[in-house]
């Protein structure tokens, strides 16, 4: 796994109301591309009490990661997925749940610090024929798993692999060897 990440308030709005959301996601990086499963839920602010709209939707992403700086990098993703929108009915005074496929769209702001942590700023939509949403909000990513665990167990690492990258990494999560060739020994 390349990095899990989540966002635990986030804003949501669309064309007649708004409210928060959550966020949590993990992804797969090989070679330069990027394969996110994403789970997104939300609910509409209502200090009275009563039905509320809310929605959840699940995503398979594709994406990139592009290099700015050695501290901030703009990752862009695009997908399909499910989802599926519970609105009030007036007229039975009880809840509307419909369901369909739609198109997310999402771009992270990505700051990352020395340690396997980064923060940013997520900007989400998801186009479908029920409701269009819009979503922003602050996120927390661990990057590099790998780094992560051996902090967490105080043992360094050597990950070998024939097609991606291969790494030594010290029991401090410093990696001090990163071979992106690909050896190609099983590909025939």
């Amino acid at each position: 796994m390349h990095s899990f990440s989540f966002s635990p308030l986030n804003v949501y709005f669309d064309n007649h109301t708004g409210g928060l959301s959550f966020s949590a996601e993990g992804v797969l990086k090989k070679e330069n591309n990027l394969y996110k499963l994403l789970i997104l839920g939300g609910s509409e602010l209502n200090f009275l009490g009563g039905r509320k709209d809310s929605f959840i939707e699940i995503d398979a992403l594709f994406g990139k990661e592009l290099f700015i700086a050695d501290w901030f990098y703009l990752d862009i993703f695009a997908g399909v997925g499910y989802f599926n929108y519970k609105e009030p009915d007036q007229e039975s005074n009880g809840m509307i749940e419909n369901q369909t496929a739609g198109v997310p769209l999402q771009s992270k702001l990505r700051f990352q610090t020395k340690s396997p942590l980064a923060f940013g700023v997520q900007l989400h939509a998801n186009m479908n024929r029920l409701n269009t949403i819009y979503n922003i909000g602050a996120f927390i990513q661990c990057n590099n798993i790998l780094k992560l665990r051996c902090i967490e167990n105080n043992i360094p690492m050597i990950k070998s692999s024939n097609y991606g990258s291969s790494f030594v990494i010290n029991s401090k999560g410093k990696v001090l060897f990163k071979s992106s060739n690909e050896f190609n020994i099983l590909k025939q």
